[in-house]
């Protein structure tokens, strides 16, 4: 399972959940849940490209790395985009690709990361306690209910401190 980063962005956490409650946790009990680099609790650096450029090689690298020839994939939001360049950039064999709402046709984001795209510094420097109001209010109008306390912190704490904050925006 791929994430996206609608959710601020999601984690492999949110596709546990719905890894245990999908026809697939009872037909293939074993399973992996990926997180991209640069996101959620991987790795993030300044000046760190997290772009489709570069996911599709990674993952593919990751699949070869893992001995995992034609695995089924369930991929939601940049991770179906990963998934599909994949494939077809990348000569991955999937048994079965199950894209959910991939970002594969442009344009694609919101407005609010449309303009993040064009002022990410402005956004980059703002104070921490501005950018964790600005975060906090983004991954409630995310979501289509509203998040718990627990759900707020699992995607919130990830995005802040200096590098967290800067990995949001970049």
């Amino acid at each position: 399972m791929v994430h996206g980063t609608y959710l601020g962005p999601w984690n492999s956490v949110l596709l546990a959940g719905v890894a245990q409650n999908c026809s697939l946790a009872r037909t293939r009990p074993h399973g992996l849940l990926l997180h991209l680099l640069g996101y959620c609790q991987s790795t993030k650096r300044t000046g760190q490209d997290v772009s489709l450029a570069v996911q599709n090689d990674l993952f593919a690298a990751l699949l070869s790395h893992w001995k995992l020839n034609n695995p089924e994939v369930v991929a939601h939001d940049f991770g179906g985009a990963t998934s599909l360049r994949a494939h077809y950039l990348n000569a991955v064999q999937y048994r079965r690709l199950t894209p959910i709402d991939p970002v594969a046709v442009a344009p694609w984001g919101s407005p609010f990361v449309n303009h993040i795209r064009h002022h990410e510094a402005a956004f980059t420097g703002l104070p921490a306690d501005a950018h964790e109001a600005l975060l906090a209010a983004y991954l409630q109008g995310a979501a289509h209910n509203p998040l718990s306390q627990d759900a707020q912190s699992l995607y919130q704490q990830p995005r802040t401190g200096a590098d967290g904050q800067a990995a949001f925006y970049r």
